[in-house]
């Protein structure tokens, strides 16, 4: 049973192409929280796979986390995480978190006609496969089937809808940016 996990979700930002965006990452053991990682991704850039593998691979925390949750597919923008990529390189589950039901249509025409590298990214969105529902919120994976996934959702959502790992790295990456947590995760 996965006891161990980070979530990561980005700070908010103003855009301005090529930017750095903070993420942050919060270690929860069950309910508990024993760690924060902090880094950063490029906006709309390509470095969100090797920037969540290098907080990992280079924290404490490592050795004990079992599995990974995102918020959404991208962070910064449209710097899109490759899910089956990133469970492979980091040897356990990922699994891209959120509160409704993405409009694919509108990421794909999004990607294709206003980003750069555009086509490459759109594969990636594709490539984490299916999107499933764990109570009120909506879920891609990759490293475990669906129902594995689900299931690590549901016990650790103790408030609210979203996952308390994902919960709480939303909170604290809003009060870096603004000096104080702000809105729902």
């Amino acid at each position: 049973m996965i006891s161990n996990l980070i979530g990561f979700d980005d700070a908010p930002f103003e855009r301005g192409a090529g930017r750095m965006v903070p993420i942050v990452g919060a270690v929860h053991a069950g309910e508990r929280l024993d760690g924060v990682l902090t880094g950063e991704v490029t906006e709309d850039g390509d470095d969100a796979n090797s920037q969540l593998a290098r907080l990992l691979s280079d924290s404490r925390f490592d050795a004990h986390i079992q599995a990974v949750m995102v918020q959404g597919l991208t962070l910064g923008g449209f710097n899109v995480v490759d899910l089956p990529t990133l469970a492979a390189q980091l040897a356990r589950p990922v699994m891209a978190v959120v509160r409704q039901r993405p409009d694919l249509d509108a990421v794909r025409e999004a990607l294709l006609n206003h980003v750069p590298d555009g086509e490459a990214k759109w594969q990636r969105v594709q490539a984490a496969g299916p999107v499933h529902t764990a109570g009120p919120v909506f879920f891609q994976c990759a490293g475990i089937d669906p129902e594995g996934a689900r299931e690590i959702i549901e016990r650790f959502t103790v408030q609210g809808h979203m996952p308390e790992p994902l919960r709480t790295a939303h909170l604290i990456a809003g009060a870096l940016v603004d000096g104080h947590s702000r809105g729902r995760v």
